[in-house]
């Protein structure tokens, strides 16, 4: 047996499992009829309301498809075409003689079931990862010691402040002192000078009245 006998072999069974397979799942949905027959061909389908024929059909629905067969749920993997990735669809498993497969397929959602990025994400390595690591370490801490600087040259500055205004007091309390010892030193002066301005009124009241008698005592003599 040929390789091309071998391939036709293979793909030969491989339709013939799918169809026992669908076999089975269609028997489970079909009915006897009145003659006591089963009809493979007549499905149990309940009716439904008009919401109920607008609505996404649920993951345990299997619509029926054109050749009879119930057409099987899938998730869209591909990228191609674009944003189609992650949609739910309905495709028809049968495979007629030609091994031609049913061109049966209907889009139940209109949304994806995940997001799917436009420009794809590349994982990073073990290194890549323990290197960015490392990186935001260093950065924190670069990052941290800047802030603990900053703050040591503010509380220098605020400490200048704080000495600069204390120097200033001390001067200020210091020009208060010599100013309120040269006001005690005027007002001795100046009481010293009122005393010194009554002796010499008086003096000179005293220098008059003497010179007073001695006019008198001359013409009396």
């Amino acid at each position: 047996m040929n390789g091309g006998n071998g391939l036709d072999v293979f793909t030969f069974g491989h339709y013939f499992s799918i169809r026992l397979s669908i076999f089975e799942i269609t028997a489970r949905d079909k009915v006897t009829v009145g003659d006591g027959h089963d009809d493979w061909w007549l499905t149990l389908i309940p009716p439904k309301t008009s919401r109920e024929q607008n609505r996404v059909p649920p993951w345990n629905e299997r619509p029926k498809c054109h050749c009879g067969f119930r057409a099987c749920l899938q998730v869209w993997e591909d990228r191609i075409p674009r944003g189609k990735k992650g949609y739910r669809y309905f495709k028809c498993p049968d495979i007629d003689d030609d091994f031609k497969a049913c061109t049966f397929m209907e889009w139940i959602n209109i949304r994806p079931l995940r997001e799917v990025p436009i420009i794809p994400v590349v994982l990073e390595t073990k290194g890549q990862y323990y290197g960015r690591l490392e990186a935001a370490r260093d950065a924190a801490r670069a990052a941290r010691l800047e802030q603990e600087r900053r703050i040591h040259q503010q509380q220098i500055r605020l400490k200048g402040k704080e000495d600069e205004l204390q120097r200033r007091r001390d001067q200020l309390g210091a020009r208060e002192v010599a100013l309120k010892q040269q006001e005690e030193e005027f007002e001795t002066r100046q009481a010293q000078l009122l005393q010194e301005e009554e002796r010499r009124k008086k003096m000179k009241k005293q220098g008059a009245e003497c010179s007073s008698k001695t006019t008198r005592k001359g013409k009396l003599s």
